[in-house]
């Protein structure tokens, strides 16, 4: 779904044609995965609410930014799109489905009195009017102000008084949008949330296993230290097979002519010489699509290093 079909369904969304409700939501990361725990707030009528954010992605987010494919290297003036059945988010997504489909019902004063903890974000959740269409709009930040804390104060008749009831403070745009299957990364606050940086480690080391198979490498310890950073285990996310295969299936002399183009030697026997660990920058640039030239000659690849003469 790119900027324009998001933009049409969000204008043609009638906001009064779903029933909405507010759900606070606690994240407890632990080494390997996440837990959520959400709450349905009970509160009569939200729509206005719903409206706000609606007219606030139309006007702001959608009309100053473009919707693409999500990665890693994203710039703020893009919104990262993925499906939520992608092996990067469907977990965590499914469970904050599940969370949302099992939350206790609570009343704001259980925040305040101390009965619950104070939430991560909340969740407002629209179910159209019968029927199952749904969509989501996540903002990672707690919404309340602690009276306490805050020294919020209301009027009485002509007194101005200290408040001790809950103060919600609902602060646009939110930071995910989820409708019509895909998930829309709107700013990066919900990384955490979906263990993306762990994900994004055990999708490498899925795609290194695929390299370990072929006989096209000298050094694949070295080549997995570089791989496995921080910044280059992003990469993978857009991984490309063909490529690797395509490699492999090139003579000797093909494919030295081949690589040397992105500044990649062999060694005596054929193999991309992993030892030096530029060059194993260079094979994970060009693995990953970080190229200025697509390889296989399909599409232009737009980040990346440049083929060396």
């Amino acid at each position: 779904m790119d900027t324009q079909t998001v933009t049409q369904k969000m204008q043609g969304l009638i906001t009064t044609d779903y029933e909405w409700t507010l759900n606070f939501f606690n994240s407890k990361r632990s080494r390997d995965s996440v837990e959520f725990e959400i709450n349905k707030c009970n509160m009569k009528d939200i729509s206005i609410l719903a409206e706000k954010i609606r007219i606030t992605l139309l006007e702001k987010t959608l009309a100053d930014r473009a919707v693409t494919e999500y990665t890693p290297l994203l710039t703020k003036e893009s919104i990262g799109m993925l499906p939520i059945n992608h092996e990067l988010i469907h977990e965590p997504v499914s469970d904050i489905m599940l969370s949302l489909k099992n939350a206790a019902n609570v009343h704001p004063e259980d925040y305040i009195s101390g009965i619950y903890a104070w939430p991560t974000g909340y969740v407002i959740k629209g179910t159209k009017k019968g029927g199952e269409e749904q969509i989501f709009y996540i903002r990672r930040t707690n919404p309340f102000i602690n009276p306490e804390k805050n020294n919020v104060y209301t009027t009485s008749g002509e007194d101005i008084v200290t408040s001790s009831r809950p103060v919600l403070k609902f602060l646009l745009p939110i930071d995910l949008l989820i409708v019509d299957n895909n998930c829309y990364m709107i700013s990066n606050s919900m990384d955490k949330d979906l263990s993306l940086e762990s994900r994004h480690y055990a999708l490498c080391t899925k795609r290194m296993a695929l390299i370990a198979e072929k006989s096209i490498i000298n050094n694949y310890d070295q080549l997995e230290a570089v791989a496995m950073n921080a910044k280059n285990a992003r990469k993978f996310l857009d991984f490309d097979k063909e490529i690797l295969e395509y490699i492999e299936r090139l003579s000797i002399e093909d494919r030295g002519e081949f690589l040397l183009t992105y500044g990649i030697t062999l060694d005596n026997e054929g193999r991309m010489d992993t030892y030096d660990s530029e060059q194993c920058e260079m094979i994970v640039d060009l693995l990953c699509c970080r190229s200025c030239l697509d390889p296989l000659g399909r599409l232009a690849v737009a980040n990346g290093i440049s083929p060396r003469e």
